[in-house]
């Protein structure tokens, strides 16, 4: 999906919200990076002008926590407890690191709902794939590999020709849920502390599914 963001709005404002989605991310995180945007996810759902509206026409609204996640990854913060360091807003703190509510989109850049004009955004994908993959989507409709940055932005509504050898097939994107290849056992020795799991965490490999039409 050819996503970017196009203007800033309100958590309450009468954009209409559209579904939060890795692509969808992935944008607002290249608008944060691009203009050295920094607040909190406090911010985000309580502030002026601290909702990306993207050029599909709607906002994305995140938790808190969930906002800081989006910041933590802007800023290369990979930590499996890194979103907190820009979740809430600190008001009383005795480092001054701590503030990052300074860099907030200016009104400049402020959503027009009367200025947009709808555009196709949806992309063609090519993914080489392997007979099994191939067999499982036909059959499944499903197709599971390793993320990578061709596929940064694949999503909902896009098309995507799997290719084996001279074989192509075309199929619609339905859904893409990317996550990191980790393990219950793995989770529990994270929130347990356990020596290496923390890095473990940090390494993880992202595996993405993409569920086709």
């Amino acid at each position: 999906m050819k996503y970017k963001v196009i203007g800033w709005t309100e958590w309450e404002s009468d954009v209409p919200s559209g579904e939060v989605t890795e692509a969808a991310t992935q944008a607002i995180i290249d608008d944060i990076r691009e203009n050295g945007y920094s607040f909190t996810g406090w911010d985000h759902q309580e502030s002026m002008n601290c909702t990306p509206v993207l050029n599909d026409g709607k906002k994305r609204l995140y938790s808190q926590r969930g906002f800081g996640g989006l910041m933590a990854e802007a800023y290369d913060h990979h930590g499996s407890m890194d979103y907190s360091r820009y979740a809430f807003r600190w008001d009383i703190s005795s480092n001054p690191e701590d503030d990052y509510t300074d860099g907030m989109p200016p009104l400049s850049r402020r959503f027009d709902p009367n200025a947009f004009i709808p555009e196709d955004i949806s992309e063609d994908y090519v993914i080489e794939v392997t007979k099994e993959q191939l067999d499982t989507a036909e059959r499944e409709r499903v197709l599971i590999i390793d993320d990578y940055p061709e596929i940064r932005f694949i999503d909902a509504g896009d098309r995507v020709t799997l290719k084996c050898q001279d074989i192509s097939v075309q199929y619609e994107v339905k859904s893409v849920i990317k996550e990191k290849d980790f393990s219950f056992e793995d989770q529990v020795a994270l929130y347990a502390h356990e020596e290496g799991a923390e890095q473990k965490w940090q390494n993880a490999k992202i595996i993405a599914t993409i569920h086709l039409v």
